[in-house]
């Protein structure tokens, strides 16, 4: 690596860190209103898994489960799609896919500045 990246590299990882827990926010407030309704949803569930690791991810500061929680975001992205293709709890749906979607893309930021 070039020693000009190298030095941007931290600022990248905790601006993006920054990022991410503001959507962990908008998430965990959707959580509870949606709890009722889809806990028995497969994309729930997935969430939930989402949830978690993001809660280690903040509590721990390790970023060697990147990779577990890029696969979790993503197959959650690919549920709330599917739930919003079925017409299945789509206002909420709607949120969380594209919560999903900046979280992807916030996470393969911090992996390629790694």
């Amino acid at each position: 690596m070039e020693g000009s990246n190298t030095k941007l590299q931290p600022q990248v990882v905790k601006s993006c860190l920054v990022n991410i827990r503001k959507e962990d926010q908008i998430l965990n407030r959707v959580k509870y209103k949606v709890k009722n309704q889809q806990r028995h949803q497969k994309s729930f569930k997935v969430f939930c898994k989402v949830s978690k690791l993001l809660k280690k991810l903040f509590a721990t500061k390790d970023l060697s489960q990147l990779d577990d929680l890029i696969a979790a975001v993503e197959k959650c992205g690919e549920l709330f799609h599917w739930n919003i293709e079925k017409k299945l709890f789509v206002p909420y749906s709607v949120i969380m896919y594209s919560s999903m979607s900046r979280l992807f893309f916030l996470l393969s930021n911090i992996k390629k500045a790694i």
